[in-house]
């Protein structure tokens, strides 16, 4: 496979991850019993898609 299909994969499957941790903790906080990994994971997980999406690329010379 190629770079840029494994990357798409992953920014895929980083999208899919953070919309099963924040549906978990939603249904968990409407249980009653937040769990609040899901949302820490889920922050965590935007904030490695947004550095790869929108980060600094390197300059090749």
């Amino acid at each position: 496979m190629n770079i840029k299909k494994l990357n798409r994969y992953g920014i895929l499957g980083g999208f899919i991850l953070i919309f099963l941790a924040s549906l978990h903790f939603y249904r968990s906080y409407q249980a009653g019993s937040p769990r609040w990994f899901y949302l820490v994971m889920a922050c965590g997980m935007g904030i490695i898609l947004y550095n790869t999406l929108f980060g600094k690329r390197s300059s090749k010379k």
